[in-house]
């Protein structure tokens, strides 16, 4: 089986090719727009260079005989028109290459949650958000992602390439083990300040390790027939209060615990005008949405390994 990962540098795109590369009757194509990291080698991985955004290439030869495409480009934050280019444009030209080959392929495409709103769409309700929750994009990085994955079904769905089908993941928020990730600076900030601010012990937060996304690639690789033109949420939630009380105990850090009513917060946001990084903290310590695995646990028994509260001990300072 030919694979094709787009996109091999990233943090998710370097987890799922570890983890396939385990896997001898794989042979893996590496795309990325710079090919000097080349983290593994052998006769069954080979790398390609391709620019994402400039397309100047006329043909991809790489995608000759591809059984899987998994696209790990995305942008979360850049310019208005990286983000149309990446998350919707790119995905309008993948697909014409894709035509050009007339062979049978899958396209993993990674999404994001985003679609479905963000937290100042639920603020102050307990929402569970499955793949039949309707949509609700409010800014241009969701507006281009919900974007990207209507032309995938459309395309599937009206028949216009016969030979391709897809698997979208919704994926939440990624952590790994890095201290560049904002998970690393939120939990080391509030264990150095001594204190974190709470509305509710219902307060949810909304994340997955990437190590879990690959382990859902990997799943869907090896059940392409129950995955076929399927939408799966991807994430690994827990509660706020969960969350400190455990690194609270593993780093052996005393918390005090302040209540932040949620109508104060609520008075705020529409009664002042509140700079985006201190809204988006309002919004993270308010929120009480879950987004649900329950049917990709289902269906490709899809079972998270890398939880915060499973002893995944944060990198030290």
């Amino acid at each position: 089986m030919r694979i094709i990962i787009l996109g091999y540098t990233g943090l998710i795109g370097s987890s799922i090719l570890e983890n396939l590369a385990n896997n001898p009757s794989l042979d893996l194509v590496c795309v990325g727009r710079n090919i000097k990291n080349k983290l593994y080698r052998g006769e069954r991985i080979k790398y390609f260079k391709w620019d994402f955004i400039t397309f100047k290439e006329k043909k991809l030869p790489f995608l000759k005989k591809a059984n899987i495409i998994v696209n790990c480009v995305g942008k979360t934050n850049n310019n208005k028109n990286n983000l149309e280019y990446i998350n919707f444009i790119f995905i309008k030209n993948l697909l014409n290459y894709i035509k050009t080959y007339q062979s049978k392929v899958r396209l993993i495409h990674l999404s994001s949650v985003a679609v479905y709103g963000g937290a100042e769409n639920y603020l102050n309700l307990s929402k569970i958000i499955t793949e039949n929750t309707a949509t609700r994009t409010n800014n241009l990085y969701s507006k281009n992602k919900l974007k990207g994955d209507m032309l995938i079904k459309n395309v599937t769905k009206r028949n216009l390439n016969k030979n391709l089908s897809f698997t979208i993941l919704r994926i939440s928020n990624v952590f790994g083990e890095k201290k560049n990730s904002n998970l690393y600076r939120f939990v080391m900030f509030t264990l150095k300040i001594g204190f974190w601010i709470k509305t509710s012990n219902e307060i949810m937060h909304n994340f997955v390790h990437v190590k879990d996304v690959s382990q859902a690639v990997s799943l869907i690789v090896s059940k392409l027939k129950v995955s076929r033109n399927k939408t799966y949420i991807v994430s690994d939630d827990f509660k706020q209060y969960e969350l400190y009380d455990f690194y609270r105990k593993l780093y052996k850090k005393k918390i005090i615990n302040i209540l932040f009513p949620i109508s104060v917060i609520k008075f705020l946001i529409y009664f002042f005008p509140i700079p985006k990084i201190i809204l988006n903290f309002f919004l993270i310590i308010s929120s009480r949405v879950t987004y649900s695995n329950k049917k990709i646990r289902k269906e490709l028994n899809f079972n998270p390994k890398f939880s915060l509260l499973k002893k995944i001990k944060l990198p030290n300072e």
